[in-house]
């Protein structure tokens, strides 16, 4: 197990940027991982579940959680965001006790489906516009 450190520019809770990593050892750390897949694939463990992703998919990994990254294709494309939840505990103080899951449509329910759609377009989104006023 190895803890990462994560630096943040410019004094923002929040670092954004674009990978592409194939194989990476198995860390965690304090802040809130979410990596969107823009081209390529690529393979998430967080704990002992695979997630296997393809162009167009969105992870989250939870503050702390234990993950890497394998099996990427050797095109892989992401962009990764990864926020420090304690710089938004004074606005939101059950942030630290919340937990994020990734929700995987099973398809059986139409109106679930086109929910989590919907969610998911608007995450694409808002990461999107992030990455672009960052840059």
């Amino acid at each position: 197990m190895l803890y990462e450190n994560i630096s943040y520019p410019d004094q923002l809770p929040f670092k954004i940027f674009f990978s592409n990593i194939v194989e990476e050892n198995y860390h965690y750390h304090k802040e809130l991982e979410m990596s969107f897949v823009l081209r390529g694939t690529t393979h998430y463990k967080i704990h002992h579940l695979d997630y296997s992703l393809k162009q167009g998919s969105i992870i989250i990994v939870d503050s702390s959680d234990l993950h890497r990254i394998f099996h990427s294709s050797d095109d892989i494309l992401m962009l990764t965001i990864q926020v420090d939840l304690d710089y938004f505990s004074d606005q939101y103080p059950a942030i630290a006790s919340s937990i994020f899951v990734c929700e995987i449509p099973d398809g059986k329910d139409p109106q679930e489906y086109q929910e989590l759609q919907n969610k998911n377009k608007i995450l694409k989104r808002l990461l999107t516009k992030i990455m672009i006023a960052y840059q």
